[in-house]
């Protein structure tokens, strides 16, 4: 398995006869401190194995806090986020291409049945799966049956609301990404409904609903949430607090020292001396 950095707004990367990437990122602790991942989508699948990590995942409006194992599963389209406070485990990262697996069997009938939710105990077999697609010595009709046992797991015992045809249509998949890049282009000033929902030609009330349907939270939480997690790679970075405030769109600090620690639980200050190992 390789080990990789986490970005932002992803297009995951798949080779020919292998419609799947498994890797491990490094630790907080080997990292030497926090590290978060921003909210992102993706037209795939991915699951992330924690053990010895201490954190919290967001997928759609599920948020979790973990402290040792845990298992994070963000099916197509939805997004999703991670912060990983501390430990020194394993944090491994499959993610599946929709497109290339259904050369092999209807990976869209699996994912139709909803969102994961609970799946901690699960953890050594999803793992052992997941670590079998890395065995050289396995031959591709070998690893996919590992796929089709991994996917099993996801039993609808597991799901809520797997009945999609009561969902209200939200986004399409291009609106969404267009919203998501629009936004991270423009976190660095103020982003009016209006103006957003004129990006798709929508009007602000229809845009917040059909926003609210795919991404089961507000699009001004999402946007905060895409502001702090700026601030957090800024103030990672060493900038100043009052210029990261200007610079992710924040006219008034007071604010932005407000909304940072209702979403991070301390002041920017604090969160980046202990990013930076500092003295308080």
């Amino acid at each position: 398995m390789k080990k990789s950095n986490s970005g932002e707004y992803e297009l995951p990367l798949f080779y020919k006869d292998s419609p799947w990437r498994v890797f491990e990122l490094d630790p907080p602790d080997k990292r030497g401190g926090a590290f978060f991942t921003n909210p992102h989508w993706a037209n795939s699948v991915e699951f992330v194995l924690c053990d010895g990590i201490r954190g919290t995942y967001q997928v759609d409006e599920r948020r979790h806090s973990f402290d040792g194992r845990c298992v994070m599963y963000a099916p197509p389209g939805a997004v999703h986020s991670l912060d990983y406070y501390e430990g020194a485990g394993q944090i491994l990262v499959a993610k599946f291409s929709l497109s290339e697996m259904k050369k092999y069997m209807d990976i869209e009938m699996i994912f139709s049945l909803g969102t994961l939710e609970a799946g901690d105990e699960c953890h050594n077999e999803l793992r052992g799966y997941i670590v079998s697609l890395c065995d050289p010595s396995l031959s591709l009709a070998d690893k996919l049956v590992s796929v089709l046992r991994l996917f099993g797991l996801l039993s609808p015992r597991t799901f809520r609301d797997s009945d999609s045809s009561r969902r209200s249509p939200g986004l399409s998949y291009d609106e969404f990404r267009h919203i998501i890049d629009y936004t991270e282009a423009n976190l660095h000033r103020s982003i009016s409904l209006d103006e957003i929902a004129a990006e798709l030609g929508y009007n602000k009330t229809y845009f917040c609903a059909k926003f609210k349907d795919t991404n089961h939270t507000t699009y001004i939480s999402y946007l905060n949430a895409a502001r702090i997690r700026r601030a957090c790679k800024l103030l990672g970075e060493g900038e100043p607090p009052l210029r990261v405030a200007g610079e992710c769109g924040f006219q008034n600090e007071s604010y932005f020292i407000k909304l940072f620690r209702e979403q991070v639980g301390i002041t920017p200050g604090r969160w980046q001396r202990s990013i930076m190992n500092t003295e308080d």
